[in-house]
């Protein structure tokens, strides 16, 4: 797969108004995985396995008020989550499992501003879940609240998806939240830890059990700093799926209540500074319940 960015990036220490935007482009077999209703499904209409997707397209606006203020309109990635679908801004090669219970993107608006040196702040409405289409004329609602400390040592931020949805996450239509409570912490120059916490919670609008659905999981990092050119880090995860809404790790078999397990060893190898190199090591594993969820 081919992945291709462009950007004009804001720079909030200049104190002046500023126009950007940012168009991510993939093509290939991993265009599935960025496929969003609406836009993206118009233009891969026509293709099998190779997708066309535009996982981020977006126009930014800053203005000089206060402490700064910019405007995001169109396509980008959700607040909710550690872990990025560009998946070059990840230490680990592979995703972790939290990603099933996460958004990809959003079509909408979101603001952003500092509110003291030490808080940040976003916030904005948007279409609902991976769609840049309306498809129930309601309205969804995105953001995160981030805290750092002055030695910018710690980290604790809270981020949020919800509002009524009726795309592929559900059958019907449904309220559907989720949200993401992450702690980094840097506990001395070579070595750092991070924790975080999803949980995704759907309640039917019309009756359909199957939109009625939770599910939730904790994750733990541990990285290395060895030195300027290797870090080391291992994950640690698990996910419990209470009624069986979480896509299972083989497409032949049928979902079912659970719990998800995997740990991930890995190497990020920087030879040059436009080069990074990501062995890993995985396994996954799930305990699956006996009963297995159906629907009529």
């Amino acid at each position: 797969s081919l992945y291709f960015v462009g950007q004009k990036s804001i720079d909030t220490h200049r104190n002046q108004v500023q126009l950007g935007g940012r168009i991510d482009v993939v093509y290939g077999t991993d265009g599935a995985f960025h496929l969003s209703d609406g836009l993206d499904q118009n233009i891969s209409s026509g293709e099998r396995c190779y997708k066309l997707a535009l996982p981020q397209l977006y126009g930014n606006f800053y203005l000089p008020l206060g402490r700064g203020i910019s405007f995001k309109f169109g396509k980008f990635f959700t607040p909710v989550g550690n872990e990025v679908k560009y998946n070059a801004n990840n230490f680990f090669y592979s995703y972790y499992l939290t990603f099933q219970l996460q958004p990809g993107n959003h079509t909408g608006g979101l603001g952003e501003t500092e509110l003291t040196d030490n808080i940040h702040l976003r916030f904005g409405p948007n279409l609902g879940w991976n769609t840049s289409a309306d498809s129930n004329d309601a309205v969804s609602y995105a953001g995160d609240i981030r805290w750092q400390s002055a030695d910018t040592r710690s980290e604790l931020s809270f981020a949020i998806q919800t509002g009524r949805q009726q795309t592929r996450i559900v059958t019907a239509e449904a309220n559907v939240t989720v949200y993401s409570l992450i702690l980094k912490q840097d506990v001395n120059a070579d070595w750092r830890v991070l924790l975080e916490h999803d949980l995704l919670v759907s309640d039917s609008q019309v009756g359909v059990p199957a939109d009625n659905f939770e599910a939730y999981s904790l994750v733990g990092y541990l990285f290395r700093n060895i030195n300027q050119h290797w870090q080391a880090g291992v994950r640690l995860e698990w996910l419990r799926d209470d009624d069986g809404s979480v896509r299972p790790f083989e497409s032949t078999s049928p979902s079912a209540a659970g719990s998800y397990y995997e740990v991930t060893w890995g190497l990020n190898w920087r030879p040059r500074a436009h080069l990074r190199i990501r062995p890993e090591v995985r396994y996954d594993h799930q305990f699956r319940s006996t009963t297995i969820l159906t629907t009529a």
